[in-house]
């Protein structure tokens, strides 16, 4: 029986508009929400305000509201609190940041400034406890036992180098101390779906705690997740054409030997096994049902990884002095149905192995000092291996027949260093000054070799290869002036820069391999308030950002496949707004909005069919407008419950602006139960049941192809705390 709730477009945004308004009339009693360091306010305690939030987005502990950027930071409770189980789930609450899941391929869009599908590295830098997670493929780590999430906003070439051109994504582990502390969870969900309830499980815990007092402590974190899918294979008949299962794992041990010292060793590893059915036709002869596809075979993806981070911190008197070692490495193999039918058409393998290991030592002005200048310099050096494998078989019928198989493989090496420097000299106790420069030196080499049999076309067999080096300074500039003690006010200038890379899809020549690097220059404004003794904070800022040598890719019309060039010049400006407020004991309101509206001014560039401009056009996976509102509701007695709204406007998939995805809006549910040694979460994501998707492409003679988002799925959370 058929119990899918189904709803007309006035009907849902009717809906939506009631549940967050019958939430919010609810009375409540407060959450605790991050100081800082894995510090909370218990609920119920007074004085029930917005309790200050320590980041580390400048690499030294300061309070969000004084940071002279825009700077979107989520706690660990608020992630526990939203359900968010990967980087993308939270990143989704972050105003002018929009992330698509492609399976093998994440891509983040900040501010409107994102790299393209296939490229090797984002324009959006993400770490984990302060190294790398450098390819693409990597991006989308589950958080376990996260204390923050940190969302930075614009150009941060000066502290975080190369491939930061559009923001930051600062992931902090909680570490462990003195106090024990453990949970035991188990999460039961099902998606609803047009062909039955598809069930998943996942359990996990963290624990954490002394070895020696004061000395030695220990934490581990680890889950296990089996998934169904939503996605039924109408070929086959099975109905786990999109199943998971997946085992994750990261162990902590810091070391305390004196006051002065603080060293952890942080290792983790992923193992993961699934079915890779990501691509259906939703127009055209080959067209399928939503959540349905139409495949030949089982199309298996298989990853794993593994990392080790090694951090030594020293607080002296004088100066404070943190090193950093980090090692990464991800295997992902995967099987590709690339005409989405029955028919043995075209099929792809492919295999990406990473391997990064970075060194950073920083050594800064103490944590503890009065001085009126805060300074901080460092180095960094990192190497960085990068090969993929590819293999993709054709068996056509019409308009003529031809098979033919086409391997290419690709090897990148990358190496540099960097030296930075900042510097914050405040004057009159008001105005602050901050100057930095980073000086980056990159060296790459790129080597493919590409062969094709075909029964009717010449035998190809061709190899080419391209070296560079790009040494570039990224400065960075900002004024600051303190209004009143809770409203701050600032102007920041800053470059950004995105490496060059070569095509491990398509590339057929070395001029057609290598692509040059993107730049950028970010020019922004801002303004941080509190109001009513710190119960509502309100920051806004206002952007404008010009790039150059912009790196874009394109449907060859002729061939199906991705052509990776630089176009000449494009821009994007805007807003974000970002609100929280406690108006009374326990109750909890958020808000975001972001408006971003891009241009590409210079590119022209043969499609496959012939030259085409595409100058006037927005630039592809950049949303005008996208916003979250949200509530929780907490009772003294443990009783809670959070209803969120997270919505994006119309924005293109392509470059040419063909492929638009319109508005769309998902709201998410949780109702618990909270007491001292357990909890009880039901939640419903994706409450209606909208229908939106993560990629769209043409493939002409076939149809519209479509990656599409995940349906409503609902399920029970039991955790034990101890």
């Amino acid at each position: 029986m058929d119990i899918s709730l189904k709803f007309s477009r006035a009907g849902k945004r009717l809906a939506h508009a009631a549940v967050i308004g019958l939430l919010a009339a609810l009375p409540a009693s407060g959450p605790a929400l991050a100081t800082g360091a894995g510090e909370t306010t218990p609920a119920g305690t007074a004085p029930y305000t917005l309790d200050v939030v320590t980041v580390t987005a400048q690499k030294m502990e300061e309070n969000v509201q004084e940071v002279p950027m825009s700077l979107s930071v989520f706690s660990h409770e608020q992630i526990e609190e939203s359900g968010a189980e990967k980087t993308e789930d939270i990143l989704r609450l972050a105003p002018n940041v929009f992330v698509k899941n492609a399976g093998s391929y994440f891509q983040t869009t900040i501010r409107g400034v994102s790299g393209f599908i296939t490229s090797t590295h984002s324009a959006a830098g993400y770490y984990v406890d302060d190294v790398s997670i450098p390819a693409v493929f990597m991006q989308n780590p589950d958080l376990l036992d996260v204390e923050r999430v940190e969302v930075l906003k614009g150009p941060q070439g000066t502290l975080y180098g190369r491939n930061s051109e559009s923001g930051v994504i600062n992931i902090i582990t909680r570490k462990p101390g003195n106090t024990p502390r453990g949970k035991i969870f188990n999460e039961v969900s099902f998606y609803d779906t047009n062909h039955g309830f598809e069930p998943g499980n996942k359990v996990g815990t963290d624990v954490s705690g002394p070895v020696v007092e004061d000395t030695l402590y220990l934490g581990f974190a680890g889950t296990w997740e089996y998934n169904q899918g939503f996605v039924k294979n109408d070929y086959t008949d099975k109905d786990n054409a999109r199943r998971i299962n997946t085992l994750n794992g990261r162990g902590t041990l810091r070391w305390t030997p004196t006051d002065k010292w603080d060293v952890t060793l942080t290792a983790d590893a992923v193992d993961s096994r699934e079915n890779f059915a990501y691509g259906r036709f939703d127009e055209g002869s080959f067209a399928t049902r939503r959540d349905h596809v139409t495949m030949d075979g089982h199309y298996p993806r298989d990853y794993n990884g593994n990392g080790q981070a090694l951090r030594a911190q020293y607080s002296g008197k004088d100066f404070d002095f943190v090193s950093i070692t980090g090692r990464r490495s991800y295997d992902d193999e995967f099987m590709n149905d690339m005409d989405m039918t029955a028919a043995p058409t075209f099929q792809g393998r492919m295999k990406e192995k990473e391997r990064f290991w970075s060194q950073e030592m920083r050594i800064s002005s103490p944590a503890k000092s009065t001085s009126p200048l805060k300074w901080l310099g460092g180095v960094y050096f990192f190497k960085e291996d990068i090969d993929v494998s590819s293999i993709q078989d054709s068996d056509l019928v019409v308009p003529f027949p031809m098979t033919s198989r086409e391997v290419r493989d690709t090897d990148i090496g990358m190496k540099g260093w960097a030296l930075f420097g900042e510097g914050t000299y405040t004057l009159f106790e008001r105005l602050h000054l901050t100057a930095g420069l980073r000086y980056d030196h990159t060296r790459m080499h790129g080597r493919q070799d590409h062969t094709m049999n075909s029964s009717l076309l010449p035998p190809l067999d061709d190899s080419y290869s391209d070296s560079s080096k790009n040494d570039e300074l990224l400065p960075k500039l900002s004024v600051a002036f303190d209004i009143t003690k809770d409203i701050m006010t600032y102007a920041t200038v800053s470059k950004g820069y995105l490496n060059g890379g070569y095509d491990y899809v398509s590339g057929t020549s070395k001029g057609s391999f290598a692509y040059d690097p993107e730049y950028s220059w970010n020019y922004e404004w801002g303004l941080k308030t509190a109001w009513l003794d710190n119960r509502l904070t309100a920051n806004l800022a206002l952007f404008y950002i010009d790039m150059e040598d912009k790196q874009v890719s394109e449907m060859d019309a002729a061939t199906f496949t991705m052509n990776m060039t630089n176009a000449g010049k494009a821009h994007s400006y805007g807003l974000e707004l970002e609100v929280a407020a406690r108006p009374s004991r326990g109750l909890d309101l958020f808000a975001g909005v972001g408006f971003t509206k891009t241009k590409i001014d210079e590119w022209e560039a043969f499609d496959g069919v012939a030259m085409y401009d595409y100058a006037g056009n927005n630039l592809p996976n950049a949303p005008k407008l996208n916003y979250n509102l949200g509530v929780q509701y907490r009772h003294e007695n443990g009783l809670w419950g959070r209803a969120e709204l997270i919505g994006y406007g119309k924005y293109y998939h392509d470059a040419k602006n063909e492929l638009p995805e319109d508005p769309y809006e998902i709201v998410n549910l949780r109702l618990g139960y909270e007491a001292d040694d357990f909890d009880v979460t039901l939640w419903c994501k994706n409450v209606f049941d909208t229908d939106y998707s993560n990629v769209q492409f043409n493939m002409p003679g076939w149809g519209r192809a479509v990656f599409e988002g995940d349906p409503r799925q609902f399920g029970m959370t039991v955790a034990y705390k101890f």
